[in-house]
């Protein structure tokens, strides 16, 4: 790495932060590219001054209702897919190439809207890399379909009484070999699937893990392709019920959602089935050599899921930290006279704590 390549980094403006600024006994240009991709920064400086202008992303002087921002991060990611920096074929790009590109997306999008960069994720890291990891060729379609027409995906796991003990999910998925279709059913209300991002009004698709029946036998936990809404009208299917989680404590600009199935069909050909399968006649039919192996295979991409988690929390730690060092640093308080007060920064217990 060329450390000596720091110009396009640019300079902070003049201001009341420039009295410790000029302290420090090192380029802090030069620090942070040890740190971050040169190609990163220029995508995010490119982002952040797109949002500068784009009006999605001006602070409202009110405080929006809850229906308001969600439809305003709606508006924003719109805006975001209309700046060309996202692949238009995320089904078959390279996947460490895009999850790149996503990533350093999501770190620009955390700093003006956490909510974007929550549903972003959701969409793309959780749902359509689940079709990526598990489905075949014509699921990819149907997933990059969606994507092309800007329609959302929810991912669709955790039930109200189960979250973490996924192989105790009571959402079932009963194979009809008479009409070639699973029955998604939702047992009773601890069954119900919530908390799913992009599913209380976005999403048109989702990707919902239940218990595989067939002929009377439990096969575990599977995941399946499962049509939500009409891709048109944005009309929720008959056989499913849901519900906004109402107000949270942060990110309301999110739609999660609890979600019911009311004996809902869904074709056979929706089971994402790049590690088992279930036949027209009705075989259960894997290449693992055993249920711990596909079950494992399943949810495998929960791991990615949850770094994502991580990354979003360490962007928003970042943010925090900076807030405060920088109101440390012009907040003045006390001082050995009335007429000089020291910056908050330069008392022990503050430094200390």
């Amino acid at each position: 790495m060329d450390l000596s390549q720091d110009s396009f980094i640019q300079d902070f403006p003049p201001g009341d932060l420039d009295f410790y600024r000029k302290q420090a006994t090192f380029n802090w240009k030069k620090l942070k590219l040890v740190f971050e991709d040169p190609q990163r920064i220029k995508t995010k400086n490119f982002l952040w001054s797109l949002f500068e202008k784009e009006s999605a992303f001006k602070q409202n002087n009110g405080e929006p209702s809850i229906e308001e921002q969600k439809q305003i991060v709606i508006r924003q990611l719109l805006a975001v897919r209309s700046y060309n920096v996202l692949p238009a074929d995320i089904h078959s790009t390279p996947l460490k190439q895009w999850l790149r590109v996503f990533m350093t997306i999501g770190q620009a999008l955390v700093v003006v809207s956490p909510d974007a960069a929550v549903k972003l994720i959701v969409d793309v890291v959780l749902a359509h890399m689940s079709i990526i990891l598990l489905g075949n060729d014509r699921q990819k379609k149907i997933g990059q379909l969606a994507w092309e027409s800007m329609r959302h995906a929810a991912f669709m796991l955790t039930e109200v009484a189960h979250g973490s003990d996924t192989r105790n999910m009571q959402t079932t998925a009963t194979y009809n070999e008479e009409s070639q279709e699973f029955i998604l059913d939702t047992p009773n209300f601890q069954a119900a699937k919530c908390w799913s991002g992009n599913l209380g009004m976005s999403c048109t698709i989702g990707i919902v893990f239940a218990q595989l029946y067939v002929k009377g036998s439990c096969y575990g936990l599977h995941a399946f392709l499962v049509p939500i809404r009409h891709p048109g009208t944005y009309e929720v299917y008959s056989g499913i019920t849901i519900k906004d989680m109402g107000l949270k404590l942060g990110l309301n600009g999110v739609d999660n959602a609890i979600i019911l199935f009311h004996k809902y069909k869904i074709p056979r050909s929706n089971l994402l089935n790049k590690f088992a399968n279930v036949t027209a006649d009705g075989r259960y039919i894997t290449q693992l050599s055993s249920p711990g192996k596909v079950f494992g295979s399943t949810i495998g991409n929960l791991s990615t899921g949850r770094v994502s988690v991580v990354q979003e929390s360490s962007e928003y730690l970042i943010c925090a930290v900076v807030i405060a060092v920088r109101y440390a640093a012009v907040r003045k308080q006390f001082g050995a006279n009335k007429d000089e007060e020291l910056a908050i920064i330069e008392h022990q217990l503050h430094v200390r704590y």
